[in-house]
């Protein structure tokens, strides 16, 4: 099958994951996932707090930020262990884990040459699962210190991953890795990708945000 051209130089195609890749939330799946395993942790206070923030008026940076300060405390090894565990679990339980046109355009760009990238707010530890699924070798995700301890310090490492910090990242990796900007793919699912679309080529928005899609049709991107 053929969807795109086939580039002759070093080109990427830069994913965002949840509910592009995946119809779930991974952030939110993996609070709930912590909460059976950790008795002190309640899914329900984090919620509430990020529910205040918005109705105050929070930006998404500010509510992701707040997202991962809850995870303070935790054990870095653990939440990976929970991660590798809900992700099989959804392989083997959700026949509609996967957004399956999107799933195929990144397999078919890998076949091609083009590597895919994960660009997404959610963190590599929530990721590392399903990129070794997909084989996908690149991620642009949250970073999250932690202590000597092992224990996340509920601080993010660098920009948060949302809107400029997603163009941020993508340029970045384009310029270290030499690529061409103009022959890269992007694909999402948000109003708020709109900035790592615009850094690439080949745009491209997996249907289910009408605003998004108006974009798309107004400026001739395909709506998968």
């Amino acid at each position: 099958m053929t969807l795109f051209p086939v580039l002759a130089t070093t080109s990427f195609a830069f994913f965002d994951v949840d509910e592009t890749i995946i119809r779930d939330k991974s952030m939110f799946s993996i609070l709930k996932a912590i909460e059976r395993t950790n008795t002190t942790f309640r899914k329900k206070n984090v919620l509430k707090r990020l529910d205040d923030l918005r109705d105050c008026g929070a930006d998404r940076t500010t509510i992701n930020k707040a997202f991962y300060e809850s995870f303070a405390g935790l054990l870095q090894k653990q939440v990976q262990k929970l991660a590798e565990e809900y992700f099989l679990t959804q392989l083997k339980n959700s026949i509609d884990f996967f957004i399956k046109p999107a799933v195929d355009c990144l397999r078919w760009h890998a076949a091609h040459g083009i590597e895919p990238v994960f660009v997404s707010g959610s963190s590599i530890d929530f990721l590392q699962p399903l990129a070794r699924y997909l084989d996908v070798h690149h991620l642009l995700a949250t970073r999250l210190f932690c202590d000597l301890n092992g224990k996340y310090t509920g601080v993010i490492d660098g920009e948060v991953m949302i809107g400029s910090g997603k163009r941020h990242a993508v340029n970045q990796f384009i310029a270290k890795q030499r690529a061409n900007a103009s022959f890269c793919y992007a694909y999402g699912d948000h109003p708020s990708d709109i900035e790592f679309l615009n850094c690439v080529g080949f745009p491209s928005v997996v249907a289910g945000n009408s605003a998004l899609e108006q974009i798309a049709r107004e400026r001739g991107w395909p709506i998968l």
